[in-house]
């Protein structure tokens, strides 16, 4: 279990890291949510489009991957509204 939540931290921490490189090269919205959107049609596509045979662990990988992509989503995300409420208090 520790090594989960480690993993799904550092998964969250690239978000963050991504965010923040990001808004050091750009203004543009569209880029610094890329990796959240990325991630939201991936979960859908893993829930909706493609259904192989579940068979064996095949559920249980379905599940992390999708909390993979959830923790890189919140980082992402949250700190992204962070650095875009400080970038409009600054001006």
């Amino acid at each position: 279990m520790d090594k989960l939540i480690m993993i799904l931290l550092v998964s969250m921490t690239i978000g963050v890291l991504y965010s923040y490189v990001a808004t050091k090269f750009t203004m543009n919205k569209l880029i610094l949510y890329l990796p959240s959107y990325i991630g939201i049609i991936l979960i859908v596509y893993m829930f909706t489009l493609y259904s192989p045979e579940n068979t064996g662990f095949a559920d249980l990988a379905r599940i992390i991957s999708v909390m993979l992509l959830l923790s890189m989503i919140i980082g992402n995300t949250f700190s992204g509204l962070i650095i875009d409420r400080k970038r409009k208090r600054q001006n």
